[in-house]
Protein backbone atom coordinates (compact mmCIF):
# COMPACT_ATOMS: atom_id res chain seq x y z
CA UNK A 1 0.00 0.00 0.00
CA UNK A 2 1.59 3.11 -1.04
CA UNK A 3 1.30 5.97 1.72
CA UNK A 4 2.04 9.64 1.28
CA UNK A 5 4.80 11.58 1.65
CA UNK A 6 3.08 13.40 5.07
CA UNK A 7 2.53 10.60 6.54
CA UNK A 8 6.54 10.28 6.88
CA UNK A 9 8.36 11.58 9.97
CA UNK A 10 9.17 14.95 9.69
CA UNK A 11 12.86 16.01 10.00
CA UNK A 12 12.76 17.27 13.60
CA UNK A 13 11.54 13.80 14.55
CA UNK A 14 14.61 12.28 13.85
CA UNK A 15 16.76 14.10 16.45
CA UNK A 16 19.66 11.92 15.32
CA UNK A 17 20.54 9.64 13.25
CA UNK A 18 20.24 6.84 15.28
CA UNK A 19 16.94 7.00 16.22
CA UNK A 20 14.33 5.00 14.50
CA UNK A 21 10.61 5.86 14.47
CA UNK A 22 8.27 2.84 15.06
CA UNK A 23 4.97 1.63 16.51
CA UNK A 24 4.73 2.10 20.04
CA UNK A 25 3.18 -1.24 22.01
CA UNK A 26 -0.63 -0.94 21.98
CA UNK A 27 -1.88 -0.06 25.65
CA UNK A 28 -4.36 -2.12 27.41
CA UNK A 29 -6.85 0.00 27.22
CA UNK A 30 -6.57 0.46 23.35
CA UNK A 31 -6.84 -3.10 23.65
CA UNK A 32 -10.41 -2.69 25.37
CA UNK A 33 -11.96 -0.31 23.88
CA UNK A 34 -11.07 -2.24 20.70
CA UNK A 35 -12.64 -5.73 22.18
CA UNK A 36 -15.75 -3.45 22.80
CA UNK A 37 -16.11 -1.80 19.89
CA UNK A 38 -15.95 -4.90 18.13
CA UNK A 39 -19.03 -5.77 20.62
CA UNK A 40 -21.11 -3.46 19.70
CA UNK A 41 -20.42 -3.48 15.81
CA UNK A 42 -18.21 -0.62 14.92
CA UNK A 43 -14.82 -2.10 13.53
CA UNK A 44 -12.82 0.49 12.39
CA UNK A 45 -9.80 -0.44 10.35
CA UNK A 46 -6.54 -0.81 12.27
CA UNK A 47 -3.65 1.55 11.69
CA UNK A 48 -0.59 -0.71 10.26
CA UNK A 49 2.17 -1.15 12.30
CA UNK A 50 5.43 1.16 10.91
CA UNK A 51 9.44 1.68 11.54
CA UNK A 52 10.96 4.77 9.59
CA UNK A 53 14.89 4.61 9.42
CA UNK A 54 16.86 7.59 8.44
CA UNK A 55 18.76 7.55 5.39
CA UNK A 56 22.09 9.10 6.03
CA UNK A 57 25.22 9.91 3.67
CA UNK A 58 28.36 11.76 4.71
CA UNK A 59 26.33 12.71 7.52
CA UNK A 60 23.18 14.41 5.91
CA UNK A 61 20.07 13.02 6.10
CA UNK A 62 19.24 11.82 2.68
CA UNK A 63 15.66 9.94 2.89
CA UNK A 64 13.92 7.54 5.16
CA UNK A 65 13.23 3.85 4.52
CA UNK A 66 9.50 3.13 5.50
CA UNK A 67 8.44 -0.37 6.68
CA UNK A 68 4.83 -1.48 7.52
CA UNK A 69 3.01 -4.86 8.08
CA UNK A 70 -0.97 -5.30 7.77
CA UNK A 71 -1.29 -5.89 11.28
CA UNK A 72 -0.73 -4.38 14.12
CA UNK A 73 2.84 -5.49 16.16
CA UNK A 74 5.62 -4.95 17.76
CA UNK A 75 8.83 -3.91 16.53
CA UNK A 76 11.88 -6.01 18.19
CA UNK A 77 15.77 -4.94 18.37
CA UNK A 78 16.73 -7.62 16.06
CA UNK A 79 14.71 -7.02 12.77
CA UNK A 80 15.17 -2.77 13.85
CA UNK A 81 19.15 -3.73 13.63
CA UNK A 82 18.68 -5.72 10.45
CA UNK A 83 16.73 -2.82 8.80
CA UNK A 84 19.15 -0.21 10.14
CA UNK A 85 21.83 -2.22 7.86
CA UNK A 86 19.84 -2.52 5.05
CA UNK A 87 19.31 1.55 5.05
CA UNK A 88 23.05 1.57 5.57
CA UNK A 89 23.51 0.22 1.96
CA UNK A 90 20.60 2.26 0.60
CA UNK A 91 22.40 5.19 1.46
CA UNK A 92 25.68 4.20 0.98
CA UNK A 93 24.54 3.15 -2.96
CA UNK A 94 22.48 6.09 -3.58
CA UNK A 95 25.61 8.57 -2.41
CA UNK A 96 27.87 6.23 -4.69
CA UNK A 97 25.72 6.66 -7.96
CA UNK A 98 25.48 10.60 -7.14
CA UNK A 99 28.98 10.83 -6.63
CA UNK A 100 29.22 8.76 -10.36
CA UNK A 101 27.44 10.82 -11.78
CA UNK A 102 28.87 13.97 -10.51
CA UNK A 103 32.06 12.45 -11.94
CA UNK A 104 30.80 11.71 -14.90
CA UNK A 105 29.78 15.10 -15.72
CA UNK A 106 32.83 17.00 -14.83
CA UNK A 107 34.72 14.57 -16.77
CA UNK A 108 32.59 15.42 -19.75
CA UNK A 109 32.97 19.04 -19.16
CA UNK A 110 36.60 18.97 -18.69
CA UNK A 111 36.71 16.79 -22.34
CA UNK A 112 34.91 19.30 -24.02
CA UNK A 113 36.53 22.59 -23.03
CA UNK A 114 40.16 20.12 -23.84
CA UNK A 115 38.51 19.70 -27.12
CA UNK A 116 37.81 23.39 -27.49
CA UNK A 117 40.98 24.47 -26.33
CA UNK A 118 43.28 21.97 -27.94
CA UNK A 119 41.36 22.85 -31.49
CA UNK A 120 41.52 26.71 -31.15
CA UNK A 121 45.66 26.26 -29.96
CA UNK A 122 46.08 24.00 -32.80
CA UNK A 123 44.61 26.69 -35.69
CA UNK A 124 47.59 29.31 -35.26
CA UNK A 125 50.18 26.71 -34.63
CA UNK A 126 49.61 24.89 -37.69
CA UNK A 127 49.78 28.22 -39.43
CA UNK A 128 53.17 29.12 -37.63
CA UNK A 129 54.56 25.91 -38.53
CA UNK A 130 53.46 26.43 -42.58
CA UNK A 131 54.83 29.42 -42.70
CA UNK A 132 58.57 28.26 -41.06
CA UNK A 133 58.71 25.51 -43.40
CA UNK A 134 58.08 28.28 -46.24
CA UNK A 135 61.24 30.09 -45.04
CA UNK A 136 63.17 27.27 -43.82
CA UNK A 137 65.28 27.41 -47.44
CA UNK A 138 65.54 31.29 -47.36
CA UNK A 139 66.67 31.94 -43.34
CA UNK A 140 69.08 29.83 -41.21
CA UNK A 141 67.91 27.27 -38.70
CA UNK A 142 69.34 29.24 -35.85
CA UNK A 143 67.29 32.08 -36.30
CA UNK A 144 63.86 31.00 -36.27
CA UNK A 145 65.07 27.76 -33.86
CA UNK A 146 63.58 29.19 -30.92
CA UNK A 147 60.35 29.45 -32.39
CA UNK A 148 60.22 25.98 -34.28
CA UNK A 149 61.11 24.22 -30.66
CA UNK A 150 58.40 26.41 -28.71
CA UNK A 151 56.08 25.25 -31.66
CA UNK A 152 56.84 21.85 -30.64
CA UNK A 153 56.60 22.03 -26.94
CA UNK A 154 52.89 23.70 -27.75
CA UNK A 155 52.12 20.86 -29.96
CA UNK A 156 53.18 18.51 -26.84
CA UNK A 157 51.45 20.15 -24.62
CA UNK A 158 48.38 19.84 -26.62
CA UNK A 159 48.51 16.02 -27.58
CA UNK A 160 48.98 15.45 -23.59
CA UNK A 161 46.09 17.53 -22.60
CA UNK A 162 43.69 15.70 -24.81
CA UNK A 163 45.16 12.68 -23.54
CA UNK A 164 44.71 13.60 -19.96
CA UNK A 165 41.31 14.36 -20.66
CA UNK A 166 40.44 11.33 -21.97
CA UNK A 167 37.92 9.43 -20.25
CA UNK A 168 37.70 5.75 -19.22
CA UNK A 169 40.60 3.59 -20.24
CA UNK A 170 44.42 5.07 -21.37
CA UNK A 171 43.44 2.93 -24.70
CA UNK A 172 41.07 2.21 -27.48
CA UNK A 173 41.42 -1.06 -29.46
CA UNK A 174 44.31 -3.14 -29.74
CA UNK A 175 45.87 -5.00 -32.44
CA UNK A 176 49.04 -7.09 -33.86
CA UNK A 177 51.19 -4.18 -34.77
CA UNK A 178 55.24 -4.51 -35.44
CA UNK A 179 57.11 -1.92 -32.50
CA UNK A 180 60.06 -0.83 -35.12
CA UNK A 181 57.68 0.39 -37.31
CA UNK A 182 55.84 2.04 -34.79
CA UNK A 183 58.64 4.01 -33.62
CA UNK A 184 59.79 4.77 -36.79
CA UNK A 185 56.38 6.72 -37.90
CA UNK A 186 56.84 8.39 -34.13
CA UNK A 187 60.14 9.51 -35.27
CA UNK A 188 59.02 11.48 -38.17
CA UNK A 189 56.74 13.93 -36.13
CA UNK A 190 59.78 15.00 -33.88
CA UNK A 191 61.03 17.84 -34.75
CA UNK A 192 64.69 17.38 -34.22
CA UNK A 193 66.88 17.28 -37.21
CA UNK A 194 70.08 16.91 -35.65
CA UNK A 195 69.00 14.07 -33.59
CA UNK A 196 69.59 10.28 -34.62
CA UNK A 197 67.15 7.42 -34.16
CA UNK A 198 69.47 3.65 -33.96
CA UNK A 199 67.25 0.26 -34.11
CA UNK A 200 69.39 -2.35 -32.93
CA UNK A 201 67.58 -5.17 -33.19
CA UNK A 202 64.27 -6.03 -34.37
CA UNK A 203 61.89 -6.24 -31.36
CA UNK A 204 59.03 -8.36 -32.79
CA UNK A 205 55.51 -7.57 -32.73
CA UNK A 206 52.56 -6.94 -29.84
CA UNK A 207 49.26 -6.86 -29.59
CA UNK A 208 49.03 -2.91 -28.49
CA UNK A 209 46.18 0.30 -29.21
CA UNK A 210 48.71 1.47 -32.11
CA UNK A 211 48.17 5.39 -31.43
CA UNK A 212 48.93 5.07 -27.82
CA UNK A 213 51.99 3.24 -28.66
CA UNK A 214 52.78 5.88 -30.65
CA UNK A 215 52.41 8.39 -28.48
CA UNK A 216 54.38 6.40 -25.92
CA UNK A 217 57.14 6.95 -28.56
CA UNK A 218 57.02 10.40 -29.60
CA UNK A 219 57.04 11.07 -25.75
CA UNK A 220 60.00 9.05 -24.62
CA UNK A 221 61.87 10.95 -27.91
CA UNK A 222 60.81 14.37 -26.78
CA UNK A 223 61.95 13.69 -23.52
CA UNK A 224 65.38 12.53 -25.02
CA UNK A 225 65.33 15.97 -26.69
CA UNK A 226 64.19 17.85 -23.82
CA UNK A 227 67.03 16.65 -21.34
CA UNK A 228 70.02 15.35 -24.05
CA UNK A 229 70.17 18.27 -26.51
CA UNK A 230 68.91 18.43 -29.76
CA UNK A 231 71.95 16.09 -31.40
CA UNK A 232 71.07 13.17 -28.77
CA UNK A 233 71.64 9.53 -30.08
CA UNK A 234 68.65 7.04 -29.71
CA UNK A 235 68.61 3.59 -29.66
CA UNK A 236 65.57 1.21 -29.22
CA UNK A 237 66.16 -2.80 -29.39
CA UNK A 238 64.60 -5.73 -27.51
CA UNK A 239 65.50 -6.57 -23.89
CA UNK A 240 68.02 -9.28 -22.77
CA UNK A 241 66.39 -12.85 -23.22
CA UNK A 242 66.94 -13.38 -19.42
CA UNK A 243 65.22 -10.37 -18.67
CA UNK A 244 61.86 -11.38 -20.23
CA UNK A 245 59.84 -9.92 -23.36
CA UNK A 246 59.90 -5.88 -24.17
CA UNK A 247 62.11 -3.03 -25.34
CA UNK A 248 64.29 -0.48 -23.94
CA UNK A 249 64.50 3.38 -25.40
CA UNK A 250 67.94 4.75 -24.67
CA UNK A 251 69.95 8.22 -25.14
CA UNK A 252 73.47 9.15 -24.53
CA UNK A 253 72.57 12.43 -22.46
CA UNK A 254 73.26 13.28 -18.99
CA UNK A 255 71.04 10.38 -17.81
CA UNK A 256 68.61 10.91 -14.57
CA UNK A 257 69.32 12.53 -11.30
CA UNK A 258 69.02 9.91 -8.13
CA UNK A 259 66.86 12.19 -6.49
CA UNK A 260 64.00 11.89 -8.97
CA UNK A 261 64.50 8.72 -10.28
CA UNK A 262 62.37 6.55 -7.84
CA UNK A 263 59.66 9.89 -8.73
CA UNK A 264 59.99 10.31 -12.52
CA UNK A 265 56.69 9.28 -13.87
CA UNK A 266 54.20 11.68 -11.52
CA UNK A 267 52.68 14.03 -13.75
CA UNK A 268 54.94 17.27 -13.01
CA UNK A 269 58.10 16.01 -11.85
CA UNK A 270 60.62 17.15 -14.59
CA UNK A 271 64.33 18.12 -14.55
CA UNK A 272 63.93 20.09 -17.50
CA UNK A 273 62.07 23.66 -18.41
CA UNK A 274 58.70 21.06 -19.42
CA UNK A 275 55.79 20.05 -18.02
CA UNK A 276 56.42 17.34 -16.53
CA UNK A 277 53.53 14.83 -17.99
CA UNK A 278 55.08 13.16 -21.05
CA UNK A 279 56.26 10.56 -18.89
CA UNK A 280 53.25 10.29 -16.83
CA UNK A 281 51.61 9.83 -19.37
CA UNK A 282 54.25 7.26 -20.98
CA UNK A 283 53.53 5.24 -17.31
CA UNK A 284 49.38 5.51 -18.07
CA UNK A 285 50.05 3.83 -21.82
CA UNK A 286 52.54 0.79 -20.56
CA UNK A 287 50.00 0.67 -18.03
CA UNK A 288 46.87 0.30 -19.51
CA UNK A 289 48.45 -2.20 -21.89
CA UNK A 290 49.62 -4.75 -18.72
CA UNK A 291 53.21 -3.36 -19.43
CA UNK A 292 55.81 -2.29 -16.82
CA UNK A 293 57.89 0.84 -17.40
CA UNK A 294 60.98 1.38 -15.22
CA UNK A 295 63.99 3.87 -15.86
CA UNK A 296 68.01 3.50 -14.94
CA UNK A 297 71.26 4.67 -16.14
CA UNK A 298 74.25 3.90 -18.39
CA UNK A 299 76.07 6.11 -20.56
CA UNK A 300 72.90 8.28 -20.48
CA UNK A 301 68.93 7.45 -19.80
CA UNK A 302 67.25 4.22 -20.42
CA UNK A 303 63.71 3.19 -20.19
CA UNK A 304 62.79 -0.13 -19.82
CA UNK A 305 59.40 -1.86 -20.98
CA UNK A 306 58.45 -5.25 -20.05
CA UNK A 307 55.66 -6.48 -22.16
CA UNK A 308 53.06 -8.81 -21.22
CA UNK A 309 53.11 -12.13 -22.17
CA UNK A 310 49.72 -12.22 -23.38
CA UNK A 311 50.48 -8.99 -25.75
CA UNK A 312 53.28 -10.50 -27.06
CA UNK A 313 52.07 -11.52 -30.61
CA UNK A 314 54.50 -13.62 -33.67
CA UNK A 315 55.78 -10.73 -36.17
CA UNK A 316 54.31 -12.06 -39.67
CA UNK A 317 51.06 -12.13 -37.48
CA UNK A 318 51.64 -8.63 -36.74
CA UNK A 319 52.89 -7.26 -40.05
CA UNK A 320 50.05 -8.99 -41.83
CA UNK A 321 47.99 -6.75 -39.76
CA UNK A 322 49.50 -3.84 -40.91
CA UNK A 323 49.64 -4.58 -44.89
CA UNK A 324 45.80 -5.85 -45.31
Amino acid sequence: MRRSIDEFPKPDCLATFENVVRSAVRPEAADRLGERAIDIGEVEEEPPATVHIPLVADWELIGVLSLEADAWRAWVEAEVDLYRACADLIAYTIARNERRLELRRRTEQLEQFSSVVSHDLRNPLNVLSGYLDMVDDDIPSSAHGPIDRAITRMETLVDNLLMLAKRGEAIGDTEPIAVCQVAEDAWKSIRAPHATLTIVDEIGGVQADPLRLRQLFENLFRNAVDHAGPVVDITIGPRDEADGVGMYVADDGPGVPDDVADSLFVSGVSTADSSGIGLAIVDRIADAHGWNVGVYNDGGAVFDISFGEETVVDPRESESTQTS
